[in-house]
């Protein structure tokens, strides 16, 4: 059954990333099917979220482990300025496992 081989698979995200997308290609499902397995998991306990920002191409080192952690503006060493943070452009949220299921 597949999604006893989804939660086999699990465990291979205990030090990596799970991404949206991973579920979506998994599955072969919408991306709404998609953020309701995350939920899921999620109410469960199996996965929380994480919060990384990214400036073009370049993700910032620190990792939020909720949103209202993510200042409004932080400042670039590369740029030596602050720089506004867009939750809708430069927020990245992906999933870290944190039980076995």
């Amino acid at each position: 059954m597949k999604v006893v081989r989804f939660l086999d698979r699990l465990d291979n995200f205990a030090n990596n990333r799970l991404y949206i997308s991973y579920i979506r290609r998994f599955f072969n499902i919408s991306k709404k099917d998609s953020l309701d397995i995350i939920e899921i998991l999620v109410n469960l306990d199996i996965v929380e979220p994480r919060y990384k920002i990214q400036f073009s191409e370049r993700f910032l080192p620190i990792e939020y482990d909720y949103m209202r952690e993510i200042p409004s503006t932080i400042f670039d060493e590369e740029l030596h300025e602050d720089i506004p943070i867009d939750f809708n452009k430069n927020v990245f949220v992906f999933f870290k496992v944190i039980a076995n299921e």
